[in-house]
Parts: structure tokens; C-alpha cells; sequence
């Protein structure tokens, strides 16, 4: 085998089939189990077949430490032969995947396989730093630009409704009051009257 041994090989696609899961979208872990078994099997480091150069769509959230263990074993696979880094290269293929399911970042079909996991990984994240603003952009500029629509004549009927019940609470309010104070008149009035005819007792209200 050109590149590591066949053990080792064989341990890394064990390690990244038990991230395969059937209850769940995991199609990043199945597409990188798929590339090293091939790999095991052919006994070579460059793949024949094209690269895939838009890798599926995978929102499965991994356990970080398995992940992080079946990619670190990828990653060794990788400098252990004589061969050149090549763009289809089994490990570098499997690693781009690993590194998508782990970071939300494509690093692309075309990238230097001879970069540290660490390097490669800082650079998927900051593409997926760059993502996540692009995509909080877009999101903000939709809300300013386009709102939700909401009828004119709904939200105007709303406050006139509104601006008319005030305005009824506060006439009969005045009315109350003119009211209270015509009584209260008439009562003034009478107590005079009562204390003009010489009732001392009244109380005035």
C-alpha cells in the first residue's frame, strides 16, 4: 500500500463509519466512509473517479470527540507515501469531507494537502465565520428592505377604533363631572335656601 498501512487505513474508515447514523442526515460521514473504503480497497492514494465538487448537504450535528478522533486519523493517512499531493487523493478527499461535517465549511475540491489539520481547519473556519456574516447580512438587509407586509387599511381601522374609544371614555368622563357639578349646584342652592329659612343645621356640602 502507498500510503500508510493497510491497518491503519482500515482503523480510520472504522472510525468514520461509527458516525454514520441511519436515524439521522449524516451523509458528510457516509460520503468519507465511502471514499476510505475505496481506498482500502484499491490500494492506491489517487483516486481515478472525478472529485465531487459540491459535497452534500449535512445538518447532522457529530459528537465533536469522535469526529475529531476519525479526522485526526485521516489526517495521519496523509504524507506517508511517495506520492505527490494530488486534488484526488482519497485522504485529501475524505479529509475535506470530515472537515465540512466539523466546521460547516467547504475548503474546495482544490486546496494544499500539504497544510498541518490545524491550518486547513483554521481556514473552513474562517470560511464559515465569513458565511455566517454574509448570511446575518442578508437576513438584516430583508428585514430593512423588505418588512413584513401589513395592510394599511387593517393598521388605520386599529387606531381609529382606538382614537375613537378614547375620545368616548373621555366625554362621558366630562360628562360625569358637568353632572356631579350640577348637582352639586343644586345643592348649594337648596342649602341656602334651607339656612335662609333659618334651618342653622344645614350642612353645606
Amino acid at each position: 500500500m502507498t500510503v500508510g498501512s493497510h491497518k491503519d487505513a482500515f482503523k480510520a474508515h472504522q472510525l468514520v463509519k461509527r458516525l454514520v447514523s441511519k436515524e439521522s442526515n449524516t451523509a458528510l460521514a457516509a460520503m468519507a466512509a465511502e471514499i476510505l473504503l475505496d481506498f482500502v480497497k484499491s490500494q492506491r492514494q489517487i483516486n481515478l473517479r472525478d472529485t465531487v465538487s459540491k459535497l452534500p448537504a449535512d445538518d447532522n450535528s457529530y459528537e465533536p470527540e469522535r469526529l475529531s478522533a476519525a479526522l485526526e486519523a485521516v489526517s495521519g493517512l496523509c504524507g506517508a507515501c511517495e506520492e505527490s499531493h494530488d486534488d484526488s487523493c482519497f485522504v485529501n478527499q475524505a479529509r475535506r469531507v470530515l472537515i465540512a461535517a466539523k466546521t460547516g465549511a467547504d475548503i474546495g475540491v482544490h486546496f494544499d494537502g500539504r497544510k498541518s489539520l490545524d491550518a486547513l481547519l483554521a481556514e473552513a473556519e474562517q470560511l464559515a465565520a465569513a458565511k455566517r456574516l454574509s448570511e446575518e447580512s442578508r437576513k438584516i438587509s430583508e428585514i430593512s428592505v423588505d418588512p413584513a407586509p401589513v395592510s394599511e387599511t387593517t393598521c388605520g381601522e386599529t387606531v381609529a377604533e382606538k382614537e375613537k374609544e378614547i375620545l368616548l371614555q373621555e366625554i362621558e368622563a366630562l360628562r360625569e363631572k358637568e353632572r356631579f357639578r350640577e348637582s352639586l349646584i343644586d345643592e348649594v342652592v337648596a342649602t341656602i335656601g334651607k339656612v335662609s329659612n333659618g334651618d342653622y343645621a344645614a350642612e353645606m356640602p
